[in-house]
């Protein structure tokens, strides 16, 4: 199960006592048309993951979005996508 900065519950109280203070925090079936949740973004080196902070106090049950970052190709292997194209003029000559 995927839980709020996993090895570090200690932030995850922190942030979200923060977030309890400085706005509202949507309750569910009983919150206002267009209540929009207060989200607590945990970054990862792969990208980030957005959590509702729940109104009970409680961790929540899973992410509200989860963003995965493009990936962008190392040097190395921009290179070795030209490799196969590169045309080789040696002095053996095929007969």
């Amino acid at each position: 199960m995927l839980s709020p900065f996993g090895q570090q519950p200690q932030r995850w109280e922190r942030k979200r006592s923060r977030a309890v203070r400085g706005g509202h925090v949507c309750c569910g079936a009983g919150s206002a048309v267009g209540c929009e949740p207060i989200l607590i973004r945990e970054r990862m080196g792969w990208g980030w993951i957005d959590w509702a902070v729940p109104a009970d106090g409680s961790l929540p049950e899973q992410p509200h979005r989860v963003t995965v970052f493009t990936p962008i190709a190392t040097r190395s292997q921009r290179l070795s996508l030209r490799w196969p194209g590169v045309r080789h003029t040696g002095s053996a000559s095929v007969p």
